[in-house]
């Protein structure tokens, strides 16, 4: 009798531990691959303005209106915190997927041209509940960005970073539907401030600093997001990037970029 009590309990062990990995994996699945037991939230830029200073040609930087509101994304949080040396963050997971960029219309001339921006690969950033400095300052020197992060200042919960956002930056030409320039653009997005700066250069760029040089015009000056609130559904992001000798039907092109993504949150 002892033993086949012994047996039935050990049937309903087996029972339990296979309905508990087979529900692990249904989440796993749910989740996508490489982000396990996190929460997938839907994004969508609301308000996306952005400036390009753009030297064609090695002539003086014109500056280019452009919005990316409209673009769409997924970020998985992670349900496990971990600390840093700043302070406690949970890891943040864009992926390249689910991203849908929106189009950007300018003109140059009587040339008109249509840019969509796509992101290359999944990439990871902190979201901090508590301490975290992720305030950036760029400096481009016509090859490479160093990017300082951080001001000495503890920024307040729900700051994100995500550092190296690569994105694929197609232009076409809305006469001929022919592609202008194909670009490679490295953005850390940030909640707290970011600048950028070219030094060391040889363009007509030199010395020009966003959003400083923008004015205020297209996005405001200091250029900061705000922390992301998942509850609320609210928050924003602002980032910066340089690219020079870029080949596109214009000529050679150097540009720089500063802009600002308000963004609306949702599971």
């Amino acid at each position: 009798m002892k033993a086949k009590s012994m047996t039935r309990g050990r049937s309903l062990l087996l029972i339990l531990l296979a309905v508990i990995l087979a529900t692990a994996g249904l989440l796993a699945a749910t989740v996508g691959a490489g982000a396990a037991g996190g929460t997938t939230y839907n994004v969508t830029i609301t308000k996306g303005p952005a400036v390009t200073l753009v030297s064609i040609a090695g002539g003086n930087g014109i500056p280019i209106l452009q919005d990316r509101s409209g673009t769409t994304f997924k970020m998985v949080v992670d349900s496990k915190a971990k600390t840093d040396k700043t302070g406690t963050y949970y890891p943040v997971t864009v992926l390249a997927k689910g991203w849908v960029g929106s189009k950007s219309h300018t003109a140059l001339g009587s040339q008109h041209f249509t840019t969509q921006v796509s992101l290359k690969a999944n990439v990871v950033g902190k979201l901090y509940t508590s301490g975290g400095d992720v305030d950036v300052s760029s400096v481009f020197n016509g090859k490479k960005t160093a990017s300082k992060i951080g001001d000495g200042k503890v920024d307040p919960a729900g700051s994100l970073i995500i550092p190296n956002m690569t994105f694929n930056d197609v232009t076409t030409i809305d006469e001929t539907g022919k592609t202008s320039n194909l670009q490679v653009e490295v953005m850390t997005m940030t909640t707290g401030t970011a600048t950028l700066t070219i030094k060391g250069s040889k363009s007509k760029l030199e010395g020009k600093e966003l959003p400083k040089d923008d004015g205020g015009k297209h996005v405001p000056t200091p250029m900061v997001g705000a922390p992301i609130d998942l509850n609320a559904g609210t928050g924003a992001l602002v980032g910066t990037f340089a690219v020079f000798g870029g080949k596109a039907s214009v000529g050679v092109i150097d540009v720089m970029f500063a802009g600002s993504w308000t963004l609306q949150i949702s599971k």
